[in-house]
């Protein structure tokens, strides 16, 4: 069963399956984030899991997958860009792949053979 929805995103975290979230950055990109949690400092975060920019998202089951643009960090790193897949119960991820690659991966770990309706998030 494909589920896929569309997200609008303006400044506030868009939640996703097992506690994920979309969030905007100061920067104004979009990242997928990991579930709050309680940092060594006592102060509540999250981290950064699927790097900047999220452009284009859909949900099937606790599976996330997207595409996002590549993106020059302050810090000279260069985010890999492509599509991505995101496993929010085993938290695993890979990322900077093309679409052939992702079909594939889907089919094959997944058995997910139709395309997943990627859906643009919005910004205002």
């Amino acid at each position: 069963m494909l589920v896929s929805f569309s997200l609008v995103a303006c400044g506030e975290p868009e939640d996703l399956p097992n506690g994920f979230s979309i969030k905007r950055r100061d920067t104004g990109k979009y990242e997928i984030v990991s579930p709050p949690y309680v940092a060594a400092n006592g102060v509540t975060s999250s981290s950064g899991v699927i790097s900047p920019d999220v452009t284009k998202v859909a949900v099937l089951g606790d599976l996330v997958v997207g595409y996002t643009e590549k993106v020059k960090e302050a810090d000279g790193f260069m985010t890999p860009g492509g599509y991505f897949l995101l496993h929010t119960k085993t938290k695993e991820t890979k990322e900077g792949m093309g679409l052939s690659e992702l079909r594939k991966l889907l089919a094959s770990e997944y058995q997910i053979n139709e395309e997943p309706e990627l859906k643009l998030i919005h910004r205002y």
